[in-house]
């Protein structure tokens, strides 16, 4: 990934002894892992405070739509569910768990860390909003813009050539996934056949085209009868080349249809697809 892009904004609600300033990745994409790094010094202690206490460093993404970062990072919408991007975090020493860091009166800070937003997270403009937090309140805020693209897809099914009844032939599935994705690829039959709920009477439908997914129907009552799977599988970022030999059992104009969807921990997001290849079964010699 290229080195990270340094957008220094002015604070919205800066001080003259506090500073902070948010990195973002220059090229950000769903569903894949980014750079971000937060850095600055915290103001000094008081004049009316001898003592040194500590200032709790706030980072956090959401989609732009949502308005201009708070002032306060408690007003945010971030702090209603919102946040599309964490920020650092630190391990409590007593309770084990990830928090915010602290950061001493006066002292410097640099922090790194990546973050990863989910494929069902919707794409498009977001803010890196970031609060260096004093017991009084803000003492610096930042507000970066940035935007975050759907990953690359693509998907190609090669149909067999010269297939024929009672003979293997190879089909292949190839393409590229930015991010991890699912991909499946189906042969549909050329004919399927609709009956009533007694099947005394039944209707043949020709099958001129792929679904819109994977799984489904081509004809009108739901069987799967008529569709044969070739290849279902998740992949990992970066190309792929799968072929799998299977044998004809029936003559005549087949499709051979292909999809690729973007995989998340959460839910999935973009589905490219169908992608469909015609070819011909002739019949036994």
């Amino acid at each position: 990934m290229a080195a990270a892009v340094v957008l220094a904004f002015t604070a919205l609600a800066a001080t003259a002894w506090a500073s902070l300033q948010v990195t973002v990745p220059p090229d950000a994409v769903r569903n894949v892992p980014l750079n971000f790094s937060a850095s600055g010094t915290a103001p000094p202690a008081g004049p009316d405070d001898g003592t040194l206490t500590s200032d709790t460093l706030e980072v956090l993404g959401r989609p732009a739509s949502l308005g201009p970062c708070a002032a306060e990072e408690s007003d945010d919408p971030v702090s209603r569910g919102y946040a599309g991007f964490t920020g650092p975090t630190v391990t409590d020493p007593e309770t084990q768990s990830p928090e915010p860091p602290t950061v001493p009166d006066g002292s410097p800070f640099s922090f790194a860390w990546t973050e990863t937003l989910d494929a069902s997270d919707p794409a498009g403009a977001y803010y890196m909003c970031g609060w260096l937090e004093s017991a009084s309140g803000a003492v610096d805020r930042v507000q970066v813009p940035f935007n975050v693209r759907v990953p690359r897809l693509t998907v190609k099914p090669v149909a067999a050539r010269n297939a024929r009844v009672g003979r293997r032939s190879v089909f292949t599935v190839r393409g590229t996934a930015e991010a991890p994705a699912q991909l499946d690829a189906e042969l549909l039959a050329p004919f399927g056949y609709s009956c009533n709920a007694s099947e005394s009477r039944c209707a043949r439908h020709r099958i001129r085209r792929c679904t819109a997914h994977p799984y489904d129907d081509p004809i009108p009552n739901p069987s799967n009868e008529y569709f044969y799977e070739v290849i279902s599988r998740k992949l990992s970022a970066g190309n792929f080349n799968f072929k799998r030999r299977m044998l004809a059992q029936q003559a005549g104009h087949w499709l051979f249809c292909a999809w690729i969807e973007e995989r998340g921990d959460s839910g999935d997001g973009l589905l490219v697809g169908p992608k469909s290849a015609k070819f011909t079964v002739r019949p036994r010699r």
